[in-house]
């Protein structure tokens, strides 16, 4: 019962909708980085 409902979480579809949180800080470092480049 418990290794089912892990394998429902884990590999459910909406994952792909969530953005991950360090995904978001790498994209806003490079969009900074570019706006200091363009200067």
């Amino acid at each position: 019962m418990f290794a089912r409902d892990m394998d429902l979480a884990l590999n459910s579809p909406t994952w792909g909708l969530i953005g991950a949180p360090w995904n978001e800080k790498a994209q806003a470092k490079k969009a900074e980085a570019k706006a200091k480049a363009a200067v």
